[in-house]
C-alpha cells in the first residue's frame, strides 16, 4: 500500500468512527489544560479529544487547517489509564501541529528527527514508563508499523484481551466477597444477620438470651 492510499483509507476511517462516550472527561480536560499552559501556549484552542475503534493506538486529525482533534483506542477509555500515558500520547499528537511531516530525502517522514528529540524534552518524566504499561497491558493486540510510523491495533485480539481482563477482574472481585464471608454465607448463601421484614417483629437471638429463658 502506498502513501497516498494509506492516506485516504485513513481519512475514510476517521470519518466512519463515532466516539465513545468518555469515562475520565473531567480528568482529561484538566491534563490536557495543563499540558497546553506549559508546552504549547500558541494553541489558543484545547482540541476535542474522542475514543474510538481506531485503526492506531491515537492520533491527530486535520493538523494542516489548524481545527484538529484528538483520537484514541476506546481500550485507553478507563478510569484505571494511569495520567502520565494520557500526558505522554496528548504530547505526543500534540507536537505533530508544531513539527510537522516533511519529506527528507525523497522519504516521506511523520517523525522527523527533532520531533523525537522535542518529545524526549518535553515528556522525559511519562515517555518511558508510559511506553512500559501500553507493552504490559496490550503488546499482544499492538503491531509497529516502521514504514508508515505507527502502531496498529490489531482489533480482534484487542477485543479478547479486554474482555479476559474484564472477567478476570470480576473473579477478583469475588474473591474478596467470598473471603469475607463465614462457611455458612459461603456455602449457603444465609446471611450473617437475621434480617427483618416489613410487618414482622425480628427474630429473637437465644444465645443472647438464653440467660433469660425459664
Amino acid at each position: 500500500m502506498n502513501r497516498k492510499r494509506w492516506k485516504q483509507r485513513q481519512a475514510l476511517s476517521a470519518r466512519l468512527l463515532q466516539p465513545l462516550l468518555p469515562l475520565c472527561s473531567r480528568e482529561l480536560d484538566a491534563l490536557l489544560s495543563q499540558i497546553l499552559t506549559a508546552y504549547f501556549p500558541e494553541q489558543t484552542v484545547a482540541p476535542p479529544i474522542y475514543f474510538g475503534r481506531t485503526a492506531t493506538l491515537a492520533y491527530i486529525e486535520d493538523v494542516a487547517s489548524g481545527r484538529c482533534a484528538i483520537w484514541m483506542h476506546y481500550a485507553l477509555n478507563d478510569p484505571a489509564t494511569p495520567d502520565y500515558v494520557f500526558a505522554h500520547v496528548l504530547k505526543h499528537e500534540l507536537l505533530h501541529t508544531r513539527i510537522r511531516p516533511r519529506e527528507e530525502n525523497g522519504v516521506w517522514l511523520d517523525h522527523p528527527r527533532e520531533f523525537w528529540e522535542e518529545e524526549r524534552r518535553i515528556s522525559e518524566d511519562d515517555r518511558g514508563r508510559a511506553c512500559k504499561w501500553i507493552a504490559d497491558k496490550f503488546q499482544d493486540a499492538l503491531r509497529r508499523d516502521s514504514e508508515h510510523e505507527c502502531i496498529w491495533v490489531n482489533h480482534r485480539r484487542m477485543k479478547a484481551l479486554l474482555h479476559s481482563r474484564h472477567c478476570a477482574e470480576q473473579e477478583i472481585e469475588h474473591m474478596r466477597v467470598a473471603a469475607s464471608m463465614g462457611p455458612l454465607e459461603l456455602r449457603f448463601g444465609f446471611p450473617r444477620k437475621p434480617t427483618a421484614h416489613p410487618g414482622h417483629p425480628p427474630a429473637l437471638d437465644l444465645v443472647a438470651h438464653r440467660d433469660r429463658l425459664p
